[in-house]
């Protein structure tokens, strides 16, 4: 072994921090050496880390740490390593225990350490030990520290807090890369600021794109009928919403149409007039079709697996390489290897094939982390997994891609929208796997919202997030109504990517009214979240309304007081004091002015979302109008001036009453009147519903 040591200083807006550069290669012959370049950027300061061999260097691992005392009240933000991975701050005496070693038989059968970062990365599972993923930050109270990797294309960035040791490592994952010229090892952010602010300049220094997507709300087959699905389930619930005219963005058929995973051009007997016919269905309802793809996998029981053998990844002893087990396939599920050029060529096909000749506008492409399995020679996880997302990411040419069971960093500016949860469970968590297998990457819906609050920053800057869908039904769903309300309204203050799964023919009238209060979709920005336990006050805002959502994710009653202000909901100004039931949710709307404002409505899950901005004359005669897209009929109420005793609205007279001290007046409107609106819409125009209205006819192909 080779090593080399180097000092480097670091100065941010807070603190001085001391790095101890410390890299390991295989072969003490041959000689190198580091530079670093540090400049200053919006935000804070980007440190570059380069090593120049004189010959060929396999390298076996880089690190750079520092000293640093952690305070009792910091939180430390751990972002797991792929969508699936529970992410949230923790505070700085929790642990990583990672998988149970009690039930190794169990993870073992089910390869679950593949699916997360357990066969690479040793879990101490201490007190204060903790490890991130491509970024971190180190919040006490409304300010951050934020350190983030610019790069993962040369390999993982980890990031390893010691609280109790008082150190913070930076860990490149480049064991057994090899090179033979200058290489940049890290390409680092180091920021401080509000977390909302600093998440938004290291994304700014990265370089990339902001997503040209814009929120959308979709159906996906795959949380009702999972892979039961065929060709007469689809159109059933696409004339669901045709004939109701919900203004859907996507309509994405999910797993179960293939003949088996890989084998993704054979389509099976349940759908007789294939797929394109069924985009051309979906696209005549006017909305976009979205498919399920996993493209780096396949099972035993494929053509693909059958007949290509080379194109199979190998392991350390050359034997096909493990994916992944699922019981809903055929057990075993194998990584194709992206090396090979026939494989290349084949998902080329594939994709040519769904997107251009089906017709298929949105890829959901799921199971991306196995490009990332498997020895390490000559290249990094990261790289592997960067050269399958920017492979992905060209054949898909223009066309959407929704990323799902994907490392993040590797995710970032390569898709549209990208998971940020694991998959939500028909329960609220499954304490199986949480309690004895201690698995991350587990199905749980409250796991899977920790995840969709935990990420919130990446939204709008590497991608749109997608939290996963909502599900509002009562049937083959154990799901208290508590539970359903969070869900559903925290999937809206976070989520740009907002699915349901639910057949809205078993909807009755109370549930479908509950599912159309997302309409219109609103932008969100989010200013602020705090937690005490699992009670979360988050304010955010649209337009010019400002909002609380209070969620308490807990099993027990939850109090606590509003902020400093004046909040409506529910037709009546707030108390400061709140009490929550276990797994209730809450929306509060904070009123900033005396004067005329919305204060609600009963309509929207926004309270005053669906009504657009007051017009008020000089008279104080009130212009009001409900957006387009808005489709349920309730009570709006409007606060006015004190010494006002009503007002008119649209040319019509209303009382005020006195409430708390305060004149509102209620304005009751049916349903809104919908007209017809092109489904050529452009991506970033907010105002347009994006779909075309069709008559309540039967679907045909």
């Amino acid at each position: 072994m080779g090593s080399i040591f180097q000092q480097l200083t670091i100065r941010t807006d807070r603190d001085l921090y001391r790095f101890a550069v410390a890299l390991q290669s295989n072969a003490a012959c041959v000689e190198f050496t580091l530079t670093s370049d540090i400049t200053a950027v919006t935000g804070g300061e980007r440190l570059t880390l380069f090593i120049h061999p004189k010959a060929m260097l396999k390298l076996e691992s880089c690190i750079i740490t520092a000293t640093r005392n952690y305070h009792p009240d910091e939180r430390l933000m751990i972002n797991g390593y792929q969508s699936w991975s529970e992410s949230r701050e923790y505070r700085i005496d929790e642990r990583l225990p990672g998988l149970r070693p009690l039930f190794k038989p169990v993870t073992r059968r089910y390869h679950l350490a593949d699916y997360g970062d357990e066969y690479f990365y040793p879990y101490p599972a201490k007190p204060g030990v903790l490890h991130s993923h491509t970024y971190t930050y180190i919040r006490r109270g409304t300010q951050a520290e934020w350190l983030g990797s610019l790069s993962e294309k040369e390999g993982f960035t980890i990031f390893e807090h010691d609280t109790r040791q008082k150190t913070l490592t930076i860990r490149k994952d480049c064991a057994r890369l090899e090179i033979d010229q200058s290489y940049r090892l890290f390409d680092l952010f180091i920021g401080y600021g509000a977390v909302e602010t600093i998440a938004t300049e290291y994304f700014d220094s990265m370089g990339i794109p902001r997503p040209r997507a814009t929120a959308a709300c979709g159906w996906t087959s795959w949380y009702r009928y999972y892979t039961g699905i065929s060709e007469t389930i689809i159109l059933e619930n696409l004339h669901a919403f045709q004939e109701r005219q919900i203004p859907l963005d996507f309509f994405q058929i999910d797993d179960g149409y293939q003949q088996a995973i890989g084998d993704w051009l054979l389509v099976n007997d349940k759908f007789p007039r294939g797929m394109e016919a069924l985009a051309k269905a979906i696209h005549r309802a006017g909305y976009r079709a979205g498919l399920w793809l996993a493209p780096l996998i396949c099972e035993g029981t494929s053509v693909l697996y059958r007949e290509h053998p080379s194109w199979l990844a190998q392991d350390e002893h050359g034997r096909p390489l493990i994916a992944g087990r699922n019981p809903g396939w055929s057990g075993r599920f194998y990584a194709i290897d992206l090396e090979n050029k026939e494989v290349r060529e084949y998902l080329r096909k594939v994709f040519d094939v769904v997107l251009n000749h089906w017709g298929f506008d949105l890829l959901k492409l799921d199971f991306l982390y196995a490009a990332a399995l498997g020895p390490v020679d000559r290249k990094t996880r990261g790289q592997k997994m960067h050269e399958a997302m920017a492979f992905l990411r060209e054949i898909s040419g223009n066309k959407l891609l929704l990323g799902c069971g994907v490392p993040l960093g590797s995710a970032f500016g390569q898709v549209e929208y990208c998971r940020i949860g694991g998959d939500i469970g028909l329960t609220w968590e499954n304490f199986f796997l949480k309690r004895l297998l201690r698995y991350r990457e587990r199905i749980s819906t409250t796991a899977s919202l920790t995840s969709t609050i935990g990420r919130r920053h990446l939204h709008d800057k590497a991608f749109l997030n997608d939290p996963d869908v909502f599900l509002l039904r009562d049937n083959n769903l154990k799901l208290t109504a508590g539970q359903r309300h969070s869900l559903f309204l925290l999937n809206q203050v976070f989520g740009g990517l907002l699915f349901t799964s639910d057949s809205i023919d078993e909807y009755d009238a109370e549930t479908l009214r509950r599912y159309l209060s997302q309409f219109p979709l609103c932008e969100r920005e989010i200013e602020s979240v705090t937690t005490a336990g699992n009670l979360y006050q988050i304010r955010f805002r649209i337009g010019e309304r400002h909002y609380l959502a209070a969620a308490n994710l807990s099993s027990h009653q939850r109090c606590f007081d509003l902020p400093a202000g004046i909040f409506f909901a529910t037709g009546r100004y707030q108390p400061q004091s709140q009490c929550l039931d276990p797994y209730q949710s809450r929306c509060f709307c904070e009123i900033r002015t005396e004067s005329y404002c919305i204060l609600g409505s009963n309509s929207h899950i926004f309270p005053g979302a669906d009504v657009e901005p007051l017009q008020v004359s000089t008279s104080g005669e009130i212009t009001l109008r409900r957006s387009p897209q808005a489709h349920n009929a309730g009570t709006i109420w409007i606060q006015i001036p004190a010494d006002r005793n009503g007002a008119n609205i649209n040319g019509q007279y209303f009382t005020a009453e006195n409430r708390q001290g305060r004149k509102v007046v209620e304005w009751r409107v049916p349903n809104a009147d919908f007209g017809v609106r092109s489904a050529e819409c452009g991506m970033k125009d907010a105002g347009c519903l994006r779909f075309a209205r069709q008559g309540a006819a039967v679907l045909e192909l």
